[in-house]
């Protein structure tokens, strides 16, 4: 579980250090096009789809997935916003698995930044430093509810993102 616009530092050191079949969730926009091509080539599988389109179908998808030993990577926080507020499909989809959540940070000392993209995109620059930080695994107990599930797990990403931030 990441937030957009910090996804590319952890998507290529996960791609690099992930040992089972791992897939994401990408939009199906034209840019999320591009993007799942890009992904395809760093050895992720793609699931087109995101919480306002097809989101029962990517849900099924990614369950189906998960229970033949499938890792998934969310950015919790999309297709379209608002920045850092996380959307109930993980929580629920862990819940209904009973597989942990891994609230996942990164920072980097020199990147650029898409200013007008809703995310505020970063790509770190060449010969920057970063860190990828994971959090202890988020086990959504059986009692909790899904919104209560969402805060937790968005209060443990900022956390790993500012844990990141505090390595760099």
């Amino acid at each position: 579980a990441f937030w957009h616009g910090k996804q590319f530092l952890p998507g290529v050191v996960i791609a690099k250090h992930h040992l089972t079949d791992m897939y994401v969730t990408v939009s199906p926009s034209r840019d999320g096009s591009m993007l799942a091509v890009t992904l395809k080539k760093i050895g992720y599988g793609v699931v087109r789809g995101s919480s306002r389109d097809q989101n029962v179908k990517v849900l099924i998808d990614l369950k189906n997935k998960v229970n033949k030993g499938a890792s998934i990577g969310f950015a919790i926080d999309g297709p379209i916003g608002p920045m850092h507020v996380g959307k109930p499909g993980i929580v629920f989809l862990a819940k209904k698995c009973g597989i942990p959540i891994i609230p996942m940070g990164s920072a980097v000392n020199r990147y650029w930044t898409f200013k007008k993209a809703w995310d505020k995109f970063q790509l770190p620059k060449p010969f920057s430093k970063g860190v990828v930080f994971l959090d202890e695994p988020f086990v959504v107990p059986a009692d909790m509810d899904i919104q209560q599930g969402l805060v937790e797990l968005e209060r443990r990403v900022h956390l790993a993102n500012q844990r990141a931030e505090e390595l760099l």
